[in-house]
């Protein structure tokens, strides 16, 4: 296929000193860049109308709880690790770029978390008690409003109103009717005081909302095809969900019994899901757009990305899609970016070394996390001097390995937010082993906290929380290694490819928002296989990390 014309890596950064708010309603938040210029400002690709709906009442559920896990049945289990083997479905086809990539960008990662130095440390670890259901594909997401935490993943429940010292179950396999299979979310709104939970179905999904101090009276909307004016065997499949200033945002992939359909990204009104009742929604269905992840947090306005197109190439482009809260419109914004080296399942990838199997190869470059939105900081550098009067976007993503980069990486790439001109990348990369399944978010003073998975040569997969702040400008950051593994990847019974993720999240710790709570998971010995239960096996953790400034704004909630 022909090149695009791409903008080319300069090998030093520049550290920008710049306090500034952007052009958009949001809280200072950070970026870090290095790349290519951007000056003159750029246009949109295209905008068109969403659609609309409206929905009843929803459906209010006093859970069942219980100190221990549920039972669930063989026929539940099997039913969902069927379903579960299928998911994350592959993504369609596309062009894709196979010219050269450039040189690792910056310095690599250390193999241990040694760089995490000075008064970077765990604020509060906590393991989710060991027993009950547990795939070796774990997907956990967590989030925390003071002394509260509400975990989710494959394929549990639970939630914690004592800091993660003891835990309450709700049993996702019967709490919303019949059919669960995969792929929660949890996220909390802090303006909004709710917990909204996001569920994956055989035929439907599942957006539930509790006080967030409650996490027991869940008021739960279902979402069928048909809610989209799509036919009824249509399905659904892996699903971010994300907040604004007034709506609550999902988006998920749809397939046809044939294969890939397009992508579904819906809003519903935040005020109404509160109060349980009947509302319009917002939706956007396109067949040109994969894998779509938002940023997090948001404000009046949700943008969200993806480098996964059928009418772009893939691995040398990326789209960025915006929509006002106050607007039926939507823009999107097709950008070139420096190219990398796109991966898809059952590839040439490896992640492993001597007795540390290859747990990514099940494993592609879709957007398997979220991005963030913000203003320059100390933080914020890039090759061709300052934006420090723009907000900044900023998305990361898997890239296979190449000539330069002996083991996959994460790719981290930056756009000026008022217009979307591409400023630059950087990224997480070693040479002992893998950076995988990012996932992003922004504190309140705009510093940014990374989830990844991580392991090779030696090191099985584990999990580490990635700090870019003002302490940490520059690439490689600091990290915290807060989860060491101790097995092997699972195997897939599908296709017979090892595998890890499918996804992992971050969240600033509400309510002051300047530290992160992580979740990840690693096994503790080797998995069989991914549709069996691992059981004990499986370690799920959920930790707050922070500065030694910001402890005493997260300690004072846990009382």
């Amino acid at each position: 296929m022909n090149r695009r014309r791409l903008r080319r890596v300069v090998p030093r950064w520049q550290v920008v000193l710049a306090v500034a708010v952007g052009a958009i309603l949001m809280p200072p938040l950070i970026a870090h860049a290095g790349g290519g210029p951007a000056s003159s400002p750029e246009p949109s690709t295209g905008s068109t109308e969403a659609s609309s709906g409206t929905v009843a009442p929803g459906n209010l559920v006093v859970a069942a709880t219980s100190q221990t896990p549920p039972a669930v049945s063989q026929a539940q289990l099997d039913a969902a690790a069927q379903a579960a083997a299928k998911s994350p479905r592959p993504g369609p086809d596309s062009n894709v770029y196979n010219g050269p990539v450039p040189a690792p960008s910056g310095s690599e990662m250390t193999r241990s978390g040694t760089d995490a130095v000075g008064d970077l440390k765990i604020l509060n670890n906590r393991t989710l008690p060991p027993g009950g259901l547990r795939s070796g594909v774990g997907e956990p997401s967590a989030d925390i409003n003071g002394k509260n935490i509400f975990a989710v993943g494959n394929w549990y429940a639970a939630f914690s109103k004592n800091n993660g010292k003891f835990w309450t179950y709700l049993d996702p396999f019967t709490i919303f009717g019949p059919g669960y299979c995969c792929d929660q979310v949890a996220v909390y709104d802090l303006s909004h005081n709710r917990q909204f939970w996001l569920l994956q179905y055989g035929d439907h999904l599942a957006t539930a909302n509790s006080g967030g101090t409650d996490l027991v009276s869940w008021c739960n909307y279902n979402w069928s095809p048909t809610n989209f004016g799509l036919p009824s065997t249509y399905q659904f499949d892996y699903n971010h969900m994300a907040v604004s200033t007034r709506f609550l945002y999902v988006s998920t992939n749809v397939y046809s019994p044939s294969g890939f359909a397009g992508a579904l990204v819906f809003r519903m009104p935040i005020d109404e899901m509160s109060n349980c009742a009947g509302f319009t929604y917002n939706y956007i269905f396109r067949s040109t757009e994969f894998a779509d992840a938002f940023v997090q947090p948001a404000g009046d306005t949700m943008y969200w990305g993806t480098n996964w197109t059928t009418d772009l190439a893939l691995g040398s482009t990326y789209r960025v899609l915006r929509w006002a809260d106050d607007s039926g419109t939507f823009f999107w914004f097709d950008r070139a970016i420096d190219p990398y080296t796109f991966m898809f399942f059952g590839g040439t990838q490896n992640c492993g070394g001597g007795a540390v199997l290859n747990w990514c190869q099940r494993t592609d470059s879709r957007m398997s996390g979220g991005g963030y939105l913000g203003a320059p900081t100390l933080g914020s550098d890039n090759s061709t001097g300052g934006h420090d009067n723009d907000a900044i976007l900023g998305f990361a993503f898997n890239a296979k390995n190449d000539g330069n980069h002996p083991y996959p990486f994460t790719r981290r790439i930056y756009f000026r937010a008022s217009d979307i001109a591409y400023l630059g990348y950087s990224e997480a990369w070693a040479t002992w082993g893998a950076f995988l399944y990012p996932d992003l978010a922004a504190d309140s003073r705009g510093h940014v906290g990374w989830v990844t998975a991580f392991g090779g040569s030696g090191i099985y997969p584990s999990s580490a929380l990635i700090v870019n702040d003002d302490f940490a400008q520059a690439q490689p950051w600091q990290r915290v290694d807060f989860q060491s593994g101790a097995g092997n990847a699972c195997l897939n019974s599908a296709d017979g490819l090892r595998r890890w993720g499918d996804y992992l999240t971050v969240r600033p710790t509400s309510p002051a928002r300047y530290t992160w709570m992580a979740t990840g998971f690693v096994m503790l010995a080797n998995a069989t296989f991914c549709n069996q239960d691992q059981g004990s096996n499986v370690q799920v953790k959920n930790v707050v990390i922070g500065r030694e400034r910001d402890t005493l704004s997260y300690t004072r909630w846990k009382k």
